[in-house]
Formats: C-alpha cells, sequence, structure tokens
C-alpha cells in the first residue's frame, strides 16, 4: 500500500511540473505575440528551469535578440545548447549561427556544422542549408570528417 501511495505523489509531482512548464511556455507566448517581451521571458524562463526545450529556444531567442532582457550572446548559447540537446531544431539552427559566427563565445566550425546538419535532419530548409554550407567552406577536411564523427555520435545516442 506504501509503495502503490508512493508512486501516486511521484505521479501527481510529475504531471504538476509538467504542466506547470507548458502553462508557463505557453503564457510566454502569448506575451511574446503581444510584444511584451518582459513578460514573455519571465514566462519561458520558468518553463526552461523545467526543461521545457521550446521555452529554452524562446528564451535564448530573446538574449540573442535582447528583447525583455539584456542582450547577451553567451546567455543565448547555453539556452539554446539545451534545447538543441532536446533535439529541437529551432534551436540548432540557432546555435550552429552562434558557434559559426562566434558569437557569446569562441568560433567552433565543427560545433556549427553538427547542430545544423542535425537541425536539417529535421527541419529541412534552404536557410540552414546555406548556413551549413558556409560553415563548411571554411572547414578544413579533418575538421568535417571531426564533425560527421560527432553527428553519428549524437545520433546514435539520442534517435
Amino acid at each position: 500500500m506504501k509503495t502503490l501511495t508512493l508512486a501516486v505523489v511521484v505521479t501527481v509531482g510529475l504531471l504538476t511540473a509538467v504542466t506547470t512548464a507548458n502553462g508557463g511556455y505557453r503564457d510566454g507566448r502569448t506575451a511574446y505575440k503581444a510584444k511584451d517581451y518582459s513578460t514573455a521571458a519571465r514566462e519561458f524562463r520558468e518553463a526552461a528551469d523545467r526543461g521545457h526545450a521550446r521555452a529554452q529556444y524562446w528564451l535564448g531567442f530573446l538574449y540573442e535578440k535582447g528583447r525583455g532582457v539584456e542582450q547577451n550572446e553567451e546567455t543565448a548559447r547555453r539556452w539554446y545548447k539545451l534545447a538543441a540537446e532536446q533535439d529541437d531544431p529551432r534551436a540548432q539552427h540557432r546555435l550552429g549561427r552562434l558557434l559559426r559566427r562566434g558569437d557569446g563565445g569562441p568560433q567552433d566550425l565543427v560545433e556549427a556544422f553538427k547542430w545544423y546538419t542535425l537541425s536539417l535532419d529535421q527541419r529541412p530548409n534552404d536557410d540552414t542549408a546555406y548556413w551549413l554550407g558556409r560553415a563548411e567552406r571554411d572547414m578544413t577536411f579533418d575538421q568535417i570528417g571531426e564533425a560527421k564523427r560527432r553527428i553519428d555520435e549524437w545520433r546514435n545516442k539520442n534517435r
């Protein structure tokens, strides 16, 4: 009986956390659409802290653009990376851009190539394909090989 009670308590707690994260995300989107970026940032942060990938993406976007928060590309990178690691294709694309340009930290063409490629797996589009090609043109043969190894490793682990 104690085991059943514990299982119910844990399940209710998890459902509450998921519902709260989704609510914060929805409230953040509503505020963003209304151009109330400070509220959007606060709501996205609440959901992002609970692991909501789309909220993490949007919070990264707000930090990258300086909407509702002080612009900080290093912080944007961190939020994009959290969402990208959860397989969010938009976050993978934006993270690739910051890494390719060296915004918010050191330039890393190998990681940029990886994230662009993973984004294209799910969300094929000309913009991501273009930036992937730009990154590839600036890379050595060895860097491309390393990027492809990282892509295979990530796919094997996450898909």
